[in-house]
């Protein structure tokens, strides 16, 4: 981390020297622009310079060439020598360390070359460069032009076998029917300009270093400079920063130096203002230490307070759930009478009905047995009909034997029938007696069995009397029971209601016993922030000697400890 002072002598030297850099960089960029121009003026010159000096050496041999041809014309020379004479006052002819020229016809045919003569007299129309360019055909096609023309193409330099790029200018010459030309490889154009573009780089070179000259005795003023005003800038500013570090330590006993806070600039104002800052902290801290001791023994007696409350209101819970319980079975309870009043309700409807019909089934049975009773009068009488029926066949039967004995022999037949006839007659007589008997005693049977339905019956109208007013007490019973049932029902909501009431108080009181909790360390936290700063004692405020009783009766051993007294006089002052 840098200091203000750093940082001071940093922005001063940067005030200073970034407008000498930006001055000097302006400069130098301009002269490095103009240089680079220079260097491509130059090198455009160089290059017109030389198409310029190989044009006018094209154009003096040209010359000679018209002059041979003004002795043919003259009839001095006949054209063939005339030609000849051309060649031999071209082939010698030299511009330069080795510049030459050569010729060639219409037809691509070698007439003069001196830097190769073997090759003159060989067709060359078709000869291509490197680059696969027709270099013979273009030389020829740009020297037929208005002016000749200039050709650019790869060729060996004499001696040589690799190809070098190479500029020519070619002309013809009409009457002959030949293109002369000459000439130059771009490296010695390159070598040329290189030799110029030197010569510039040396005076470039000559003005970096004045400037960078310029930048660097700029810079030792501005060091010096940006020195001296960080010394004066950075020490209340130092004495500020000693001052906040011993505060943040803990220690409130320092003040800000006298000799800062009498400047009359901003950095005199921010050390006065930093002084009643300090001051200020002093007494909030004072306060702050004696009232964290107050606020404990107030969250004490709420926390006390509200932990009676919550047992008082769990016990209350607790109640309320078995009430609630309790009354949840005896609806439940109620509920299961319910259904069984009704069940004995329909039941005894139910006897009624059945104890209804059984009176009426005994009246049908007892009728029946009234008829019964006649028909055995009756049938007592047709048996006594059929005993006398009997008792006079027997008298019959008596006396037809009798007649038949008279009869002899031919009453025999007679007699024997006779004697079957009071045989049958006994035996209907004797099941006569028995019929007699069984009647009397079905009589009498009837006669009990009447006697038994009639009291039945009489049992029988009493039972559905008592069922019926059974059923109607049932019916009152029922319906006590269902209101009975919705008083229970009701008294159980309302004790559920109670009890969810007495469930949330539980849990407020529960989050309220939290609440407690952390309101009393954020007080423990709040006395221990406040225990770390170190206050001379006139400073710790009235509210401690309040509070110092409270902590000691109420607080636990160890919790809420009073700040320690640190002793007057020991006062650190922050160095300038």
């Amino acid at each position: 981390m840098h200091s203000i002072r750093t940082r001071i002598a940093l922005i001063s030297i940067a005030l200073c020297a970034i407008p000498v850099i930006a001055l000097q960089t302006f400069h130098l960029v301009s002269l490095v622009s103009q240089h680079r121009q220079s260097k491509a003026q130059v090198q455009v010159e160089q290059l017109d310079a030389f198409d310029q000096l190989i044009r006018s050496q094209v154009q003096t041999a040209h010359g000679l060439l018209a002059r041979a041809y003004a002795l043919h014309k003259a009839g001095k020379l006949s054209l063939a020598a005339a030609k000849a004479q051309a060649m031999a006052w071209v082939r010698p002819l030299r511009y330069g360390k080795s510049g030459y020229f050569w010729i060639d016809t219409y037809e691509g045919k070698l007439l003069v070359l001196p830097s190769n003569p073997a090759a003159e007299g060989q067709i060359r129309i078709d000869l291509r460069d490197k680059r696969g360019k027709y270099l013979i055909r273009e030389i020829i096609a740009n020297g037929r032009k208005s002016g000749g023309g200039f050709t650019d193409y790869y060729f060996p330099k004499p001696g040589k076998r690799e190809a070098q790029r190479k500029r020519s200018y070619s002309l013809a010459f009409a009457p002959f029917r030949w293109v002369i030309g000459t000439g130059n490889y771009v490296d010695d154009v390159d070598a040329a300009v290189a030799k110029v573009a030197a010569k510039h780089d040396r005076q470039m070179r000559s003005a970096i270093i004045g400037a960078v000259v310029s930048v660097l005795l700029a810079l030792g003023l501005a060091v010096l400079f940006a020195f001296l005003a960080a010394r004066f800038l950075s020490r209340p500013i130092e004495s500020a920063v000693e001052l906040t570090r011993v505060i943040a330590s803990g220690d409130l006993r320092v003040d800000m130096p006298e000799e800062v806070q009498s400047r009359r600039d901003e950095l005199g104002t921010l050390g006065s203002s930093m002084q009643r800052m300090t001051e200020q902290l002093r007494e909030v801290i004072g306060d702050m230490s004696g009232l964290s001791g107050e606020l404990g023994v107030a969250i004490d007696e709420i926390a006390a307070g509200n932990d009676s409350l919550a047992q008082r209101t769990s016990a209350q819970a607790s109640a309320t759930s078995q009430i609630a319980a309790t009354v949840e079975e005896a609806t439940a309870t109620m509920e299961m009478v319910s259904q069984q009043l009704e069940q004995a309700k329909s039941g005894s409807t139910k006897a009624r009905e059945v104890a209804a019909e059984g009176g009426e089934v005994l009246r049908q049975a007892l009728a029946a047995m009234n008829a019964i009773r006649e028909s055995s009068t009756e049938i007592a009488t047709i048996i006594g009909l059929i005993d006398e029926i009997a008792f006079q066949t027997q008298i019959l039967s008596i006396n037809a034997t009798i007649e038949a004995a008279r009869a002899g022999q031919h009453g025999r037949g007679f007699a024997v029938v006779a004697a079957e006839v009071r045989r049958l007659a006994g035996r209907s007589s004797e099941a006569a007696a028995k019929i007699r008997e069984l009647v009397a005693e079905s009589t009498e049977q009837v006669e009990s069995g009447s006697q038994l339905a009639g009291r039945g019956g009489e049992a029988i109208a009493g039972i559905v009397e008592t069922t019926t007013e059974l059923a109607s007490t049932m019916v009152e019973v029922a319906a006590a029971g269902a209101q009975i049932n919705a008083g229970v029902g009701e008294i159980g909501g309302a004790v559920a209601q109670l009890d969810t009431t007495s469930q949330d108080n539980a849990a407020l009181v529960e989050e309220t016993a939290a609440a407690a909790a952390h309101v009393r360390e954020q007080a423990r936290a709040l006395r221990e922030l406040a225990a770390r700063f170190e206050l001379d004692q006139r400073d710790r405020g009235h509210t401690l000697s309040s509070s110092s009783s409270h902590d000691a009766a109420d607080s636990p051993p160890g919790e809420w400890p009073a700040p320690s007294a640190v002793p007057s006089g020991s006062v650190p002052h922050a160095h300038a």
